[in-house]
This record gives structure tokens, C-alpha cells and sequence, in this order.
């Protein structure tokens, strides 16, 4: 990509604290690291994201709207420093009504972050299809 944010690399590992069951949401705790240029600077953050997942039926698809805090320490590599990040997203996930042929579904996510503290905001669409 390009512009002020070109380039970005994250990844992560989610632990499930309690699943979703029956009234009870899914609690995760996510420890992620991403390795990202920003305004001309590299930067590294090493950090967690609390989060919490609700399964519900729309329209006989199965969705999941989830919303988590993630909280890092942004590494600056250009001036040798480093500060706190936080960051409030609010998202779902889950099947979409569509024909792409026999056991196979679309799956599609929308997410909103939105900045609390030396983070960004943005809106973030996805569409997958299944390779097999």
C-alpha cells in the first residue's frame, strides 16, 4: 500500500479465557506483534487485546460481533523510543448469504477502530472465499 501508513505486518495468538455458551460470551486475550512504517518512521509493537465474541443468527447465518481494547508499546526504531497504545475496535464476522457452489460459504468482517491513545482510526471490509 501506500501513503503515510505503507506497510504493515502483524501477527497474533488468541487464548480463550471462557467460550461462548448459551448467555456467556467468548473472553480472549490476544498477544499480538507488528512491525509497521508510519509517517517515515519503522516502528515495532509488541502488545495484548483483551476481547469479547458473541455468536447470534441472522437470517439463519451464523455472526460473531466481537469488540477488544488492544493495548501496545509502540517501539520507534528511527529515534530510539517508544510509547503506549490504545485503541477501542468493534467489528463482526461471519457467513453471508451467497451461491459459490456446494459446501462452500463467503465469509465477510467489517471492523471500526477507533483511537483512545497514540493509535489511528479507520474502517476495514473483508471478503473470503474457501480454498480447498
Amino acid at each position: 500500500s501506500g501513503g503515510e501508513r505503507s506497510a504493515r505486518l502483524f501477527a497474533g495468538y488468541d487464548v480463550e479465557l471462557f467460550p461462548d455458551y448459551e448467555n456467556q460470551p467468548r473472553t480472549s486475550i490476544k498477544a499480538f506483534v507488528e512491525n509497521s512504517k508510519e509517517f517515515n518512521a519503522r516502528r515495532n509493537i509488541l502488545g495484548i487485546a483483551p476481547t469479547l465474541s458473541k455468536g447470534f443468527s441472522f437470517w439463519g447465518k451464523e455472526a460473531f460481533p466481537y469488540i477488544s481494547l488492544p493495548y501496545g508499546i509502540s517501539l520507534n526504531g528511527n529515534s530510539n523510543s517508544y510509547n503506549t497504545t490504545l485503541s477501542a475496535n468493534i467489528g463482526v464476522s461471519g457467513v453471508i448469504p451467497a451461491d459459490v457452489g456446494p459446501d462452500k460459504q463467503l465469509t465477510a468482517n467489517a471492523e471500526a477502530i477507533v483511537s483512545l491513545k497514540n493509535s489511528f482510526s479507520g474502517l476495514f471490509v473483508g471478503l473470503a472465499y474457501p480454498i480447498e
